[in-house]
């Protein structure tokens, strides 16, 4: 207990008074079942970097706040979806393999005691950040996650791809089928006047039906749910995406440290391109909390915004993941809410969060978005789920369990569409 103690201590520095003090905090930490480092920089307002190197110093080993330039690499071959917990990898300095490292506490307390009885280990070791080695690490296994953002769907389902190549005769059938229909629609009125206004009565009749079949479906009465403590609540990632749209992450961040869920169970990933250089640059300039890292997705063939999101998903920490736009403010109580959710359905794959329009009151055109808005996700695809249907998934604030998304191929990066192509393919699939 003592050197856990001491660890404490020599991380907080000057904010640690005494030993009571450490005790407490590592106390809370482990009743929170929270990394006490990770514990310490959240409370007091510690990078994750100073952290780090101050546990560093405490155990004697040399430290880096990056990889060093110009050294080879050896990583053990690994599944990619294993990327986001590796902690070690081997370097080589010179004549000699080095371990560059980012022990959480209890992998410092056991190097500490390994040293005590091998002091030449330090000559081997050597502690990083552990945004530096998350970084590191991605930038090396990049080309295989631009590989698996591409391919990962069609390698579990290859006809469900947009970027299958169509035959020639599939494009002139096509082709001439669409001129065949497009002609059909100029003659109909000059020819078939007696049929095209029961069909196109048809067309107009049955969505509307469909909706007041909606708007007639009895909601299922739900009791009010209780926040659980802490303790019981899973890591959970947030994805979000940006293409140049740095004017927005400002609002971004105040929007998740509103949100009523444990700091240390949060894994957030600001996903940017990397030809968005301003919005990568604010995003580093904010940096630094535990909670928060920049996945930077390599400028490559299609910049489409699910490749960016299955170019990040291998590198999720959480049992849960949900996707957030850059114009969004969530509910501060929406993640527990979603968690609890999974928690009492385990069949359940995927919740969509209700987008809610607020500005529906600075104008006609405004207040029309808000109300199809408000019919959509309020009365229609609440409607839909409770006859079994298929969801066409909105674009933005979807729940899911990271499991499935990995079981299913993640997202289509060819498709545009590709909330709704995943809400089709849950369908399917599960």
């Amino acid at each position: 207990m003592s050197d856990a103690l001491d660890l404490i201590r020599a991380v907080l520095g000057t904010a640690c008074v005494d030993d009571a003090q450490a005790r407490t905090l590592l106390e809370d930490a482990l009743q929170s079942e929270t990394d006490p480092l990770i514990h310490c920089a959240i409370v007091f307002g510690i990078s994750e970097a100073l952290a780090t190197q101050r546990a560093a110093d405490w155990a004697g080993l040399a430290f880096f706040e990056k990889v060093p330039q110009g050294l080879v690499g050896e990583i053990a071959p690994m599944r990619l979806e294993n990327l986001a917990g590796v902690r070690l990898f081997r370097m080589q300095v010179l004549d000699r393999a080095v371990d560059f490292t980012a022990p959480d506490f209890l992998g410092f307390l056991r190097l500490k005691r390994r040293l005590r009885e091998r002091p030449l280990l330090r000559q081997s070791i050597c502690v990083l950040p552990p945004a530096a080695l998350r970084d590191y690490l991605t930038n090396l296994a990049a080309p295989d996650l631009i590989v698996a953002a591409r391919q990962g769907l069609s390698q579990r389902w290859p006809y469900a791809v947009a970027q299958i190549e169509l035959t020639g005769p599939a494009r002139w059938s096509f082709a001439l089928g669409l001129l065949l229909l497009l002609t059909m629609a100029l003659s109909a009125p000059f020819i078939a006047e007696t049929w095209l206004l029961p069909v196109a009565l048809a067309l107009l009749v049955a969505p509307a039906a469909i909706r007041l079949a909606a708007l007639s479906t009895p909601q299922r009465p739900l009791p009010p749910p209780q926040r659980p403590p802490d303790e019981e609540l899973p890591i959970y990632s947030i994805l979000i995406p940006l293409h140049n749209e740095a004017a927005m992450v400002p609002q971004l961040f105040a929007a998740m440290w509103a949100l009523d869920y444990p700091a240390s169970r949060l894994d957030i990933k600001f996903v940017v391109e990397a030809s968005s250089h301003a919005t990568i640059a604010v995003v580093q300039a904010r940096l630094g909390d535990p909670r928060v890292s920049l996945v930077t997705v390599p400028d490559a063939a299609p910049r489409t915004k699910p490749k960016a999101l299955d170019y990040a998903l291998p590198l999720c920490k959480g049992e849960h993941v949900v996707v957030y736009d850059a114009e969004d403010i969530p509910d501060p109580d929406q993640l527990w809410k979603a968690a609890l959710r999974f928690r009492d359905e385990p069949d359940l794959a995927c919740q969509q969060a209700r987008l809610l329009i607020d500005n529906g009151h600075r104008g006609w055109l405004a207040a029309l978005f808000a109300a199809e808005y408000a019919a959509l996700f309020s009365v229609l695809l609440p409607a839909l789920a409770r006859w079994r249907l298929p969801i066409p998934l909105g674009g933005t604030s979807n729940h899911f369990r990271v499991a499935t998304l990995r079981q299913i191929g993640g997202w289509d990066a060819f498709n545009v569409t590709e909330d709704a192509d995943l809400g089709m393919r849950l369908a399917r699939l599960l």
